[in-house]
């Protein structure tokens, strides 16, 4: 049986953290959605979370940005950067800041949730 996860998912994109979020709960995790850096940061102020899940192009505070901040205040919170706008080099800078792993939209439902599985493993 696999490890119920904490995670919480960032994008900018309404119905993306919708159906996110409705699939990981389908999955059996504990999710909780933000549609901006800010109000993510601040949901990982009360929770504990194994995996964040963030937009890599998001308005006011970008994906990146994103990552180190999370990485200051839950340094052992897995990070998952997604894009519809990947190129090598993005996914190079996301590895190299610290993100757990890289996913290019749009992604097959079964490929996202093995690396949250293999994340909360890590972690």
């Amino acid at each position: 049986m696999k490890e119920k996860a904490r995670d919480v998912v960032i994008d900018d994109e309404v119905n993306a953290v919708a159906a996110l979020e409705t699939l990981l709960r389908e999955d059996g995790d504990e999710v909780a959605g933000a549609h901006d850096a800010r109000a993510g940061l601040a949901l990982l102020e009360r929770m504990d979370a194994d995996v964040v899940l963030t937009d890599l192009r998001m308005p006011g505070m970008d994906g990146l940005e994103l990552l180190a901040k999370v990485k200051e205040i839950r340094p052992e919170t897995m990070v998952i950067v997604m894009t519809a706008y990947g190129t090598i080099e993005s996914a190079v800078e996301a590895i190299r800041r610290g993100a757990y792993d890289y996913l290019a939209k749009p992604f097959q439902e079964d490929e996202l949730l093995l690396r949250i599985a293999k994340a909360v493993e890590r972690r």
